[in-house]
């Protein structure tokens, strides 16, 4: 057995609508063309050849922590979009910065808490 790709990441929303506008008008991920199969509870997105499903849990379901876990995205303009994140209001844990192999990325978190990557090789 051979895994060949990321199918998708569940990332956990509070508010669906309002997770789905972040993605879509700051990061500019769209929703996929395959439809959800349930789509009370979860949008899917399409990122490249994966996709990204928002799922909106209940409150009685934990979240990670601040510094558990996080998705990283790959963009073609990280300075582009350093400020739209900043511009829609999200908590920058970590400005631009580069990495010993010349990486360039930046941390914040997204409306729904979610500590995200974004990065640039």
């Amino acid at each position: 057995m051979v895994v060949t790709y990321v199918h998708h990441v569940g990332i956990p929303v509070y508010d669906l609508a309002r997770a789905e506008a972040f993605y879509r008008d700051v990061l500019g991920i769209g929703r996929s063309p395959i439809p959800s199969y349930n789509p009370a509870s979860i949008v899917f997105l399409a990122c490249g050849s994966s996709m990204i499903h928002l799922i909106r849990y209940g409150e009685e379901i934990q979240r990670p922590g601040r510094k558990g876990i996080h998705w990283a995205f790959e963009v073609d303009d990280l300075e582009d979009a350093y400020r739209r994140v900043v511009a829609s209001g999200c908590e920058i844990e970590i400005p631009i910065s580069a990495r010993p192999d010349s990486t360039q990325y930046f941390f914040f978190y997204d409306t729904e808490g979610n500590r995200i990557e974004l990065c640039r090789h």
